[in-house]
């Protein structure tokens, strides 16, 4: 009896490690969270200064398909009378984890993103729905922290150039 439980322990804690360990090499597997900057170029000539930030949740399988979700929330600084009051996103995302130790991730994503805006002087507030895709690269620089960039697209009419930092949890 005593050598079974023994047994039982040592092959359940062999199982914990090995998994631990696959994880370990699975960079963009898990929770993260990020923060971004960036340039909006939308339509008729109105552009600016983008910040915000993301969380999300991706899983990695063992040949490096990466697919999940996550949320964006962001403000944008124009060059006219209108102010962004927020803008967010929320996305699926696929991608692949590329290179020999896999540190290298391509991605798209598409859903929905809401934008709420208001002009100066008058009281005056305007929210809008659109569809939202983007297509963007990581690179992961340790084992939790990430760099990337990215391209995302607002009713293909507006785009959004981003570059950030990410961290995995």
């Amino acid at each position: 009896m005593k050598n079974s439980i023994i047994s039982t322990t040592f092959a359940a804690l062999l199982a914990v490690t090995s998994t631990a360990n696959a994880d370990e090499n699975k960079l963009f597997h898990g929770s993260f969270a990020g923060i971004e900057a960036g340039y909006l170029d939308a339509q008729n000539d109105v552009n600016g200064f983008y910040y915000g930030a993301n969380l999300g949740f991706r899983a990695q399988s063992e040949t490096g398909l990466v697919y999940g979700i996550e949320g964006t929330i962001g403000q944008t600084n124009l060059n006219n009378a209108v102010d962004v009051d927020y803008q967010f996103s929320i996305m699926p995302t696929l991608g692949w984890a590329l290179g020999d130790e896999k540190r290298n991730l391509v991605s798209v994503g598409a859903g929905y993103a809401k934008l709420k805006a208001s002009i100066s002087g008058p009281n005056y507030s305007r929210s809008n729905d659109d569809f939202a895709a983007f297509v963007g690269f990581e690179r992961a620089i340790g084992e939790s922290l990430s760099l990337r960039t990215r391209v995302t697209t607002y009713g293909f009419d507006d785009f959004l150039a981003t570059a950030g930092i990410g961290f995995r949890f």
